[in-house]
């Protein structure tokens, strides 16, 4: 799957003019043309990750210029872009459901999926996630970097320590290419910065 992420709410996507700062009106034409290029250009799918526009309700209508454009996925975080808070209360999930149910009504829901991203950080949160929105799956960020084994925790187990999770990682670093020293660290210190969320 070839990923086009225009969710990256991040400061250098701003100063940039990437990433979620690509979902303004003005801006659809390029995003349509670099998903519909790509589309043509790769037998493989291409999916596209998107933010709630300004105003919202736009959104509806910019998923289904993407789908025609040949989006095969549409993964919906539910929140309005904000470089300085990225998480800031819940994600409206009311509008993947409208999302999902427009590309519907377009006649593309049969090859074009959306999949919904926000309020999970456990395994009963997932199935609430897909039962509130209908979509095809959901999309983990944070919340899984800090505590991998989530979703292996059905029945709202315990998670193992931080210092069990940093344990099993470091194994699997001497047991694989390690990424960059920067990299574990920046691992291990999310594994225990989840805790305090």
């Amino acid at each position: 799957m070839l990923d086009i992420n225009l969710g990256c709410p991040q400061t250098y996507a701003k100063t940039q003019k990437i990433g979620a700062y690509l979902l303004e009106r003005k801006d659809w034409p390029l995003i349509e043309s670099i998903v519909a290029g790509l589309a043509r250009a790769v037998s493989i799918p291409v999916h596209a990750k998107i933010r709630l526009c300004n105003p919202a309700s736009a959104t509806a209508e910019l998923a289904v210029k993407l789908a025609a454009a040949g989006a095969s996925v549409i993964a919906v975080h539910a929140r309005h872009v904000s470089a300085e808070r990225r998480r800031q209360g819940l994600a409206k999930l009311e509008w993947v459901t409208h999302i999902r149910q427009a590309i519907q009504d377009a006649g593309l829901g049969s090859r074009t999926k959306v999949i919904s991203n926000g309020n999970v950080r456990n395994y009963a949160d997932c199935i609430g996630n897909l039962r509130a929105t209908g979509a095809a799956g959901v999309m983990i960020g944070e919340a899984l970097l800090g505590d991998p084994s989530m979703l292996s925790r059905t029945n709202g187990e315990a998670p193992p320590s931080p210092a069990h999770i940093s344990a099993e990682y470091l194994a699997l670093c001497s047991e694989y290419t390690p990424p960059t020293a920067s990299i574990i660290r920046q691992h291990i210190k999310t594994f225990f910065g989840s805790r305090n969320e």
